[in-house]
């Protein structure tokens, strides 16, 4: 999972960037810190579907992910590989899952 906002635009900003970006010239829109952020991000990308292995210049390694270590590469302003990332938030939603599926289940 992936999450990718311009570190000068908040969340809200960045769902409506496609029509920003019709309407005002990108040069005003985005700072010179998200246009190092794009890139850092695209290198990712890039190299993924180039050598089947996501790295970018100047930024830490995407580790491969295991069944026995979650590893998220967080993209934000500073990105970061996090361990378990969320895993308290999934594993309430892993639990309510399986709560309402005894609702669910024919009788």
């Amino acid at each position: 999972m992936a999450i990718c906002v311009p570190p000068s635009f908040s969340l809200t900003e960045a769902k409506s960037l496609d029509t920003c970006n019709i309407y005002e010239p990108t040069k005003n829109t985005f700072t010179n810190t998200d246009r190092d952020y794009a890139r850092r991000v695209s290198d990712y990308w890039f190299q993924f579907a180039k050598v089947g292995k996501p790295i970018s210049e100047g930024s830490p390694s995407w580790p491969s992910d295991t069944a026995a270590r979650d590893r998220t590469m967080l993209f934000s302003e500073s990105m970061q590989v996090k361990i378990d990332f969320m895993r308290a938030r999934l594993n309430v939603f892993v639990a309510a899952g399986k709560i309402l599926a005894t609702f669910a289940k024919p009788k």
